[in-house]
Protein backbone atom coordinates (compact mmCIF):
# COMPACT_ATOMS: atom_id res chain seq x y z
CA UNK A 1 0.00 0.00 0.00
CA UNK A 2 1.29 3.56 -1.44
CA UNK A 3 -0.13 6.45 -0.19
CA UNK A 4 1.63 9.97 -1.14
CA UNK A 5 1.45 13.32 -0.34
CA UNK A 6 1.79 16.23 -2.55
CA UNK A 7 1.55 19.74 -2.10
CA UNK A 8 1.01 21.89 -5.17
CA UNK A 9 2.05 25.66 -5.85
CA UNK A 10 -0.02 26.59 -8.47
CA UNK A 11 1.51 29.88 -8.62
CA UNK A 12 5.33 28.02 -9.42
CA UNK A 13 4.53 26.22 -12.21
CA UNK A 14 3.00 29.27 -13.92
CA UNK A 15 5.88 30.98 -13.43
CA UNK A 16 8.34 28.14 -14.76
CA UNK A 17 6.25 27.71 -17.96
CA UNK A 18 5.87 31.70 -18.85
CA UNK A 19 8.23 34.16 -19.82
CA UNK A 20 9.89 35.89 -16.65
CA UNK A 21 8.15 38.79 -15.07
CA UNK A 22 11.53 40.76 -16.25
CA UNK A 23 11.29 40.23 -19.67
CA UNK A 24 6.93 41.29 -19.49
CA UNK A 25 8.47 45.02 -18.11
CA UNK A 26 6.86 43.93 -14.85
CA UNK A 27 7.55 43.97 -11.10
CA UNK A 28 8.79 40.48 -9.56
CA UNK A 29 5.36 38.50 -8.81
CA UNK A 30 4.59 38.08 -5.06
CA UNK A 31 5.31 35.09 -3.56
CA UNK A 32 2.67 32.31 -3.23
CA UNK A 33 0.37 33.02 -0.36
CA UNK A 34 -0.22 30.19 2.13
CA UNK A 35 -4.01 29.95 0.12
CA UNK A 36 -2.16 29.33 -2.51
CA UNK A 37 -0.75 26.01 -1.62
CA UNK A 38 -2.60 23.01 -2.54
CA UNK A 39 -2.53 19.07 -0.68
CA UNK A 40 -3.21 15.90 -2.81
CA UNK A 41 -3.41 12.55 -0.81
CA UNK A 42 -2.70 10.41 -4.25
CA UNK A 43 -3.09 6.37 -4.48
CA UNK A 44 -3.40 3.85 -7.17
CA UNK A 45 -3.64 0.38 -8.10
CA UNK A 46 -5.43 -0.81 -5.03
CA UNK A 47 -6.47 -3.87 -6.95
CA UNK A 48 -9.73 -4.31 -4.86
CA UNK A 49 -7.72 -5.56 -1.89
CA UNK A 50 -9.39 -2.50 0.16
CA UNK A 51 -13.25 -3.59 0.76
CA UNK A 52 -16.13 -2.35 3.09
CA UNK A 53 -17.73 -4.56 3.91
CA UNK A 54 -15.43 -7.15 3.42
CA UNK A 55 -17.59 -9.42 1.61
CA UNK A 56 -20.33 -8.52 -0.32
CA UNK A 57 -23.94 -10.36 0.02
CA UNK A 58 -26.33 -11.03 -2.34
CA UNK A 59 -29.36 -10.08 0.24
CA UNK A 60 -29.89 -6.38 1.62
CA UNK A 61 -26.86 -4.43 2.47
CA UNK A 62 -26.21 -0.95 2.72
CA UNK A 63 -22.93 1.17 2.83
CA UNK A 64 -23.21 2.30 6.35
CA UNK A 65 -20.86 1.89 9.49
CA UNK A 66 -17.76 2.43 10.45
CA UNK A 67 -14.45 0.66 9.07
CA UNK A 68 -13.05 -1.48 11.96
CA UNK A 69 -9.89 -3.87 12.31
CA UNK A 70 -12.45 -6.35 12.96
CA UNK A 71 -14.51 -6.78 10.48
CA UNK A 72 -12.48 -5.06 7.39
CA UNK A 73 -8.91 -5.44 8.50
CA UNK A 74 -7.57 -4.25 5.05
CA UNK A 75 -9.60 -1.28 4.61
CA UNK A 76 -8.81 -0.14 8.67
CA UNK A 77 -4.95 -0.76 8.19
CA UNK A 78 -5.83 1.79 4.46
CA UNK A 79 -7.66 4.21 6.67
CA UNK A 80 -5.43 4.57 9.06
CA UNK A 81 -3.05 5.56 6.61
CA UNK A 82 -5.09 8.04 5.15
CA UNK A 83 -6.27 9.99 8.40
CA UNK A 84 -2.47 10.07 8.88
CA UNK A 85 -1.54 12.30 5.66
CA UNK A 86 -4.82 13.74 5.51
CA UNK A 87 -5.63 14.56 9.88
CA UNK A 88 -8.20 17.30 9.27
CA UNK A 89 -9.67 15.83 6.17
CA UNK A 90 -8.95 18.85 4.05
CA UNK A 91 -6.80 17.66 1.10
CA UNK A 92 -8.08 16.56 -2.24
CA UNK A 93 -8.26 12.89 -2.58
CA UNK A 94 -8.08 11.22 -5.67
CA UNK A 95 -6.94 7.34 -6.48
CA UNK A 96 -5.83 6.65 -9.84
CA UNK A 97 -6.29 3.38 -11.85
CA UNK A 98 -6.77 -0.38 -10.87
CA UNK A 99 -9.13 0.02 -7.98
CA UNK A 100 -11.89 -2.21 -8.41
CA UNK A 101 -10.18 -5.65 -9.58
CA UNK A 102 -8.46 -8.34 -9.57
CA UNK A 103 -8.83 -9.51 -5.96
CA UNK A 104 -11.33 -12.03 -5.76
CA UNK A 105 -13.91 -10.80 -3.32
CA UNK A 106 -13.67 -7.67 -4.93
CA UNK A 107 -15.31 -9.76 -8.16
CA UNK A 108 -17.70 -11.89 -6.04
CA UNK A 109 -20.04 -11.66 -3.97
CA UNK A 110 -21.46 -14.05 -1.47
CA UNK A 111 -24.87 -16.18 -1.94
CA UNK A 112 -26.40 -18.59 0.59
CA UNK A 113 -30.33 -19.37 -0.95
CA UNK A 114 -31.77 -22.77 -2.12
CA UNK A 115 -28.64 -23.13 -3.96
CA UNK A 116 -26.38 -23.26 -1.01
CA UNK A 117 -23.62 -21.57 0.49
CA UNK A 118 -21.51 -20.06 -2.48
CA UNK A 119 -19.48 -17.16 -4.13
CA UNK A 120 -20.64 -15.74 -7.23
CA UNK A 121 -19.13 -13.39 -9.71
CA UNK A 122 -20.69 -10.22 -9.51
CA UNK A 123 -20.60 -8.95 -13.43
CA UNK A 124 -24.00 -12.33 -13.33
CA UNK A 125 -26.35 -10.30 -11.56
CA UNK A 126 -27.98 -6.95 -12.24
CA UNK A 127 -29.79 -4.50 -10.01
CA UNK A 128 -33.43 -4.86 -10.79
CA UNK A 129 -36.05 -2.73 -8.33
CA UNK A 130 -33.71 -2.32 -5.86
CA UNK A 131 -31.80 -5.63 -5.04
CA UNK A 132 -29.02 -7.90 -7.02
CA UNK A 133 -30.91 -10.26 -9.50
CA UNK A 134 -29.31 -13.42 -11.63
CA UNK A 135 -29.14 -12.01 -15.40
CA UNK A 136 -31.24 -15.10 -16.39
CA UNK A 137 -34.04 -13.62 -13.98
CA UNK A 138 -34.18 -10.24 -14.70
CA UNK A 139 -37.65 -8.35 -15.14
CA UNK A 140 -38.32 -6.85 -18.77
CA UNK A 141 -37.77 -3.40 -17.05
CA UNK A 142 -34.60 -4.12 -15.57
CA UNK A 143 -33.73 -5.94 -19.23
CA UNK A 144 -34.83 -2.70 -21.01
CA UNK A 145 -31.97 -0.92 -18.98
CA UNK A 146 -29.51 -2.93 -20.18
CA UNK A 147 -30.24 -2.56 -23.32
CA UNK A 148 -30.07 0.93 -23.12
CA UNK A 149 -26.23 0.26 -22.30
CA UNK A 150 -26.61 0.67 -18.38
CA UNK A 151 -25.92 -1.58 -15.79
CA UNK A 152 -27.29 -0.40 -12.40
CA UNK A 153 -25.67 -1.09 -8.91
CA UNK A 154 -27.37 -1.38 -5.80
CA UNK A 155 -23.89 -1.77 -3.73
CA UNK A 156 -20.63 -2.50 -4.78
CA UNK A 157 -18.24 -3.09 -1.25
CA UNK A 158 -15.13 -1.30 -3.26
CA UNK A 159 -17.19 1.90 -4.28
CA UNK A 160 -18.29 2.10 -0.75
CA UNK A 161 -14.68 1.78 0.64
CA UNK A 162 -13.70 4.58 -1.63
CA UNK A 163 -16.76 6.93 -0.76
CA UNK A 164 -16.24 5.86 3.30
CA UNK A 165 -12.25 7.49 2.64
CA UNK A 166 -13.38 10.16 0.89
CA UNK A 167 -11.98 10.55 -2.21
CA UNK A 168 -12.92 13.19 -4.39
CA UNK A 169 -12.35 11.95 -7.58
CA UNK A 170 -10.88 8.49 -9.13
CA UNK A 171 -9.17 7.35 -12.51
CA UNK A 172 -10.39 4.24 -14.07
CA UNK A 173 -7.42 1.96 -14.87
CA UNK A 174 -7.20 -1.44 -16.72
CA UNK A 175 -8.68 -3.69 -13.85
CA UNK A 176 -11.80 -1.20 -14.19
CA UNK A 177 -12.98 -2.46 -16.82
CA UNK A 178 -13.02 -6.34 -15.86
CA UNK A 179 -16.75 -6.25 -15.89
CA UNK A 180 -17.05 -4.20 -19.09
CA UNK A 181 -17.44 -0.71 -19.70
CA UNK A 182 -21.39 -0.75 -19.15
CA UNK A 183 -20.64 -2.43 -15.41
CA UNK A 184 -18.30 0.47 -14.92
CA UNK A 185 -20.21 3.46 -15.49
CA UNK A 186 -22.92 1.98 -13.21
CA UNK A 187 -20.30 1.37 -10.28
CA UNK A 188 -19.49 5.51 -11.72
CA UNK A 189 -22.89 6.41 -11.08
CA UNK A 190 -23.20 4.66 -7.18
CA UNK A 191 -20.28 6.71 -6.38
CA UNK A 192 -21.39 9.76 -6.89
CA UNK A 193 -24.95 8.85 -6.05
CA UNK A 194 -26.21 10.72 -2.46
CA UNK A 195 -28.92 8.27 -2.02
CA UNK A 196 -26.46 5.04 -1.69
CA UNK A 197 -24.77 6.18 1.24
CA UNK A 198 -23.95 9.06 3.86
CA UNK A 199 -20.97 9.22 2.78
CA UNK A 200 -19.92 11.73 0.27
CA UNK A 201 -19.96 11.42 -3.51
CA UNK A 202 -16.42 10.34 -5.64
CA UNK A 203 -16.53 11.56 -9.13
CA UNK A 204 -14.82 9.47 -11.69
CA UNK A 205 -13.16 11.11 -14.40
CA UNK A 206 -12.35 9.62 -17.69
CA UNK A 207 -12.18 12.55 -19.95
CA UNK A 208 -9.53 10.64 -22.79
CA UNK A 209 -12.32 7.42 -22.81
CA UNK A 210 -15.41 6.94 -25.23
CA UNK A 211 -18.23 4.47 -25.45
CA UNK A 212 -18.91 3.25 -29.17
CA UNK A 213 -21.63 0.76 -29.72
CA UNK A 214 -23.10 -0.96 -32.11
CA UNK A 215 -26.36 -2.54 -32.60
CA UNK A 216 -26.70 -6.14 -32.38
CA UNK A 217 -29.45 -8.01 -34.16
CA UNK A 218 -30.98 -10.10 -31.25
CA UNK A 219 -32.81 -9.45 -28.24
CA UNK A 220 -32.09 -11.02 -24.51
CA UNK A 221 -34.47 -13.68 -23.38
CA UNK A 222 -37.47 -12.32 -21.48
Amino acid sequence: MVVLVFCLVPGATAQVSAPSAAAQGRGPRPKPDVQDFYKVVYTGRMFGYYRFPEVQTFGPQKCEGEIDEQSAPEAYEFSQAIRKADPKDTALRVATGDNFGPFLLARQMWIDDKGGKRLEEKEDYTEDNGHWESNENLSPAAYDTIERGDSPVPIDNVGCFIRKMHFDAIVPGEQDFYFGPARLQGLAKYLADPLKTSAPPTHMLGANLYMKTNELPIRLPR
